[in-house]
């Protein structure tokens, strides 16, 4: 054999290692990814169950269902505001956490999307001011146990201060 095609050889053999580990790299950066979601969301919470998590006070006039995702960014960011806002506020509001994968029966219902979403849900009653300054759609009334309650649907991510204000507008308690 020359060494021309002795290096020609060679350097077939080193393009073949290559490609295979860069194949494997990109096999297990794949399975990192998609385990990813499950590893930093692990709350202790069977996320099947829907809702999977209820906060506040269950008696409350305002109720919002909030829908998310292991995966979803803006969910991560939004997980440390709601926390705050249940330790100020919680007694004003009752939330129930949805996980959109799991729960997409109650989703349909409010044609949900698209993470995070929140529908917020408040009886009508003299002391609730509803107007609908926060961006906040106006989507269905729902007549259940002779009482009248209003829902709101809005799509992605909102700030602490606004989610602040929307809670505070919703049930004039603040």
């Amino acid at each position: 054999m020359s060494k021309k095609s002795k290096r020609k050889f060679v350097s077939v053999n080193q393009d073949r290692k290559f490609v295979l580990g860069a194949i494997i790299l990109i096999i297990v950066l794949a399975i990192i990814t998609i385990n990813a979601g499950a590893i930093l969301n692990n709350d202790g919470y069977d996320k099947k169950q829907c809702p999977f998590v209820v906060l506040g006070n269950k008696e409350a006039a305002l109720k919002i269902k909030y829908f998310e995702t292991p995966y979803c960014f803006y969910c991560w960011l939004e997980k440390p505001i709601l926390e705050r806002l249940v330790q100020n506020k919680g007694t004003i509001f009752h939330i129930e956490k949805y996980d959109l994968r799991y729960c997409k029966e109650e989703a349909n219902k409010y044609n949900i999307r698209g993470v995070p979403s929140f529908v917020f849900g408040i009886k009508n009653n003299n002391n609730n001011n509803n107007n609908n300054n926060n961006n906040v759609t106006n989507d269905n009334q729902d007549n259940t146990d002779n009482s009248q309650i209003k829902e709101y649907t809005t799509y992605g991510f909102i700030p602490e201060d606004k989610l602040n204000s929307i809670v505070c507008e919703l049930t004039a308690a603040c």
